[in-house]
């Protein structure tokens, strides 16, 4: 079954009284009504939880509403499953990377491509050579550098997400919905991936974006709907263009006041940053001495990389994704072994270590993949937590909770439940699969589960607020700021330049497998500048 390209009111996209109850008892979509129009990108916010994701999915044939319609073109439909949804013309890019990992970029296009029925070709070879022909000049018209040949694991995150986004766009969808899409990527490719959005508006597509950074909105939304707690609570038909316009939204999304003035005042109104005062402590706690790693294919990611970071400081490392940041990381934390040089931590030469022998020390790792790397989806709340505490040292974590020989189960319920309450993890039940949480409070629970076992020297961060909505993104960022306070350091690896702005003490600029420029004093950094550092222009 073959797409066929249609504009105008055909694209037409309505959801009646849509209800949406999962097997835990969650009432995630409660009575929504809502039109997506098409010839425009409608805009889909809400906080973590408000049921966003869930309402897209639904429209995208992969989960069923437990009561409701949805209507195409003025009829009303019911998906099969996603498959159906795409041969209707209906796509959507999620968060996450859904790529298979073990196939080559190409080799992922032409399976989703033959999801919707469009391989072209009569056998493999045939197809190989059409779909690589055909994909590789459409990537090169978009203005992105993508090797098509490549394997998917050995992508960083951004190039993993703008992959799903492109592959969306090849395949000349009519209605495509874009959940939280591009907040892994670069602020030049976010550009990139707008442009092309409002060429699919113009040729009367129907876009459904989500987001959570407010700054998208006013760049790319022409209609804006509000969800909070399951429910539509406000409804734009115009773009918003003021400061009380966005109010109006931001009003909408938030309960919290004092989390609607943080947002107005610190994103629409300031252009400062925080002044940091923080006392400089010179002790160091992690160096690392002519460092080489390679990458997947046997290439020299790192490259004689030196870099210091002392107790009690915020080190923030920026560049363009795909430089050596992925290589540095594992290295660091003992998932990728170093060809050659010396990573000294707390005193120790820990570049042969085990990761655990890392953990144990004190060294833990927030990583951007959080569905790949962070959890395990399938095991409850409680599982997941007691299976990384237990994990890492029973007899340590025993001598912390109960000072016993075996594990009190009942007390350890109860450590557990207490440290969600404090990192404000908001959950039907502990027993509830972790998949069922929202984007936000994943990674609330990760941080919880992985800063709760205490000991806890230096954090490797990565990404650690990407498509988080902004109550979040501040409640973590907070936290932060209050782990340095309290002897923590951090390495904060972002594709946010706000946030390495906002809390980084240092900030190291990282270029072609090495660190090309250091920032004493962030407060004073010229933009323009860091940015041409970034791209080797300097």
């Amino acid at each position: 079954m073959m797409i066929i390209s249609v504009s105008g009111d055909d694209l037409h996209i309505g959801v009646e009284n849509i209800r949406k109850i999962y097997e835990n008892g969650v009432i995630a979509l409660d009575n929504v009504t809502a039109e997506f129009k098409s010839g425009c990108i409608n805009c889909l916010l809400g906080e973590n939880g408000a049921g966003k994701s869930t309402l897209a999915k639904l429209i995208a044939g992969v989960i069923r509403p437990t009561a409701g319609k949805i209507r195409l073109n003025g009829k009303e439909i019911r998906f099969r499953d996603s498959q159906h949804a795409l041969r209707l013309g209906i796509g959507i890019v999620y968060q996450y990377p859904t790529l298979f990992e073990e196939l080559t970029v190409l080799e992922n296009i032409i399976v989703f491509n033959n999801a919707l029925g469009k391989v072209k070709g009569f056998h493999i070879r045939n197809t190989l050579e059409i779909e690589s022909r055909e994909f590789e000049k459409f990537v090169k018209e978009t203005g992105f550098n993508i090797d098509i040949n490549k394997k998917v694991f050995s992508l960083p995150a951004n190039e993993k997400q703008l992959i799903e986004i492109l592959r969306l766009f090849y395949a000349n969808l009519n209605v495509i919905i874009l959940d939280e899409a591009t907040s892994m990527l670069t602020p030049l490719e976010t550009e990139k991936v707008f442009k092309m959005l409002f060429k699919l508006r113009d040729e009367g597509r129907n876009i459904i974006y989500i987001t959570h950074k407010l700054l998208e909105v006013r760049q790319v939304c022409d209609r804006v709907i509000v969800l909070s707690r399951g429910r539509v609570v406000y409804v734009a038909e115009e773009k918003p263009e003021t400061a009380e316009e966005m109010n109006k939204i931001i009003q909408h999304m938030f309960e919290t006041h004092n989390i609607r003035k943080y947002l107005l005042e610190n994103k629409f109104t300031q252009n400062n940053h925080y002044l940091r005062t923080a006392e400089k402590n010179n002790a160091e706690i992690l160096k690392i001495k002519e460092l080489y790693v390679l990458g997947d294919y046997g290439e020299l990611k790192v490259k004689g990389l030196n870099l210091v970071i002392n107790k009690n400081e915020i080190v923030g490392l920026a560049g363009i994704m795909g430089h050596g940041q992925r290589e540095l990381i594992e290295a660091i934390v003992g998932i990728r072994k170093a060809v050659s040089g010396e990573i000294f931590f707390s005193g120790h030469n820990i570049v042969s270590w085990p990761i655990d022998a890392r953990l144990k020390q004190g060294l833990v790792y927030i990583p951007a993949e959080r569905l790949k790397r962070a959890i395990a989806g399938e095991l409850s709340i409680l599982e997941d937590i007691s299976a990384y505490w237990l994990n890492i040292s029973p007899f340590d974590f025993i001598k912390k909770f109960f000072g016993l020989s075996l594990v009190d189960y009942s007390k350890l319920r109860s450590q557990i439940t207490d440290i969600l309450k404090r990192f404000n993890v908001v959950y039907q039940g502990i027993e509830a699969p972790v998949k069922h949480l929202s984007g936000g409070n994943i990674q609330k629970h990760i941080l919880a589960k992985i800063l709760g076992r205490g000991n806890i020297k230096l954090i490797i961060a990565e990404e650690p607020t990407a498509g988080l909505d902004f109550k979040t993104t501040n409640e973590i960022r907070s936290l932060l700021k209050d782990l340095k306070e309290n002897g923590t350091s951090i390495l904060l690896i972002s594709s946010d330049l706000q946030e390495l702005l906002e809390i980084s003490d240092r900030l190291l600029v990282m270029f072609d497998g090495k660190i090309v420029k250091e920032y004493a004093n962030v407060s004073s950094i010229d933009v323009v500048e860091l940015s041409k550092y970034m791209m080797g222009l300097r």
